[in-house]
């Protein structure tokens, strides 16, 4: 999204227009290239489709969907109602219509690959040996060293990595709770991680470790779920202009 924040020198609703565009883009968390635009003469405004300073524009566009179609062009100062800066509400629709449009504000893909490092992270947590099973030393402490992981063989340090992996796997379905599937993925797994950490190192319950690993998965794939696609509602600035014909009929 790129915003253009147009005026001409002295304008003194320049700098306070530049701020707020900073502020509302801060605040909807919106990537948006934000340029500020000198207007020197009335040439200058005619080209730019200058309304007066200061103009917000997006993507070429005015923020203010009153001035859809028309073509009143000033190298004056701009008001806005009763003030010389732009309603906030109304840079907000803008902002939020445009990246719509534009499809900024899809993060499906985002929320994919931390769904998937999710589910991977507890397959691996699922297959770590247990501290107390001294049936699976033998093959794991072959398999780690081969792969110059042995360190892992120490209960300390098979903890930790139980626990990074464990965080990491519920960090990624926390971060993209937000904007997929809420909550509801993140506390189911958190349950998993309970009952994974309580079968492979309190109860030494196989059946818990593999419930726990199924939640986790479970989660995972509950959040990596597609989302259903919603057709973005265009706003004023957005719309095509209607063009209204009248046809006039003979006596």
């Amino acid at each position: 999204m790129k915003i253009n924040v147009l005026y001409f020198e002295g304008c003194p609703n320049h700098r306070p227009a530049v701020e707020l565009v900073e502020a509302v883009a801060a605040e909807l968390n919106t990537k948006a290239e934000i340029s500020e635009v000198p207007v020197e003469d009335a040439a200058a405004a005619e080209r730019l489709r200058f309304f007066g300073s200061p103009s917000i524009q997006i993507d070429g566009v005015d923020i203010d969907p009153a001035k859809k179609g028309r073509s009143d062009y000033a190298f004056s100062c701009r008001i806005y109602g009763q003030t010389g800066l732009p309603p906030r509400q109304m840079l907000v629709d803008a902002m939020l219509c445009h990246a719509g449009a534009a499809g900024l504000k899809s993060v499906g893909g985002k929320g994919r690959v931390l769904a998937a490092l999710a589910a991977m992270s507890a397959v691996v947590v699922g297959m770590l040996p247990s501290v107390t099973c001294p049936a699976c030393w033998p093959e794991y402490a072959g398999l780690l060293s081969a792969l110059g992981l042995g360190f892992l063989i120490e209960s300390r340090y098979l903890m930790l990595a139980v626990g990074v992996l464990l965080t990491l796997s519920l960090i990624s379905l926390a971060i993209s709770g937000r904007t997929r599937r809420g909550y509801g993925p993140f506390l189911l797994g958190c349950a998993g991680g309970l009952l994974l950490l309580l079968g492979k190192f309190v109860l030494t319950l196989d059946v818990f470790v593999y419930g726990g690993v199924g939640l986790l998965l479970a989660a995972s794939f509950w959040n990596a779920w597609p989302l259903p696609k919603k057709k973005a509602e265009a706003c004023g600035s957005c719309r095509p202009a209607k063009v209204n014909v009248s046809i006039e009929t003979g006596p």
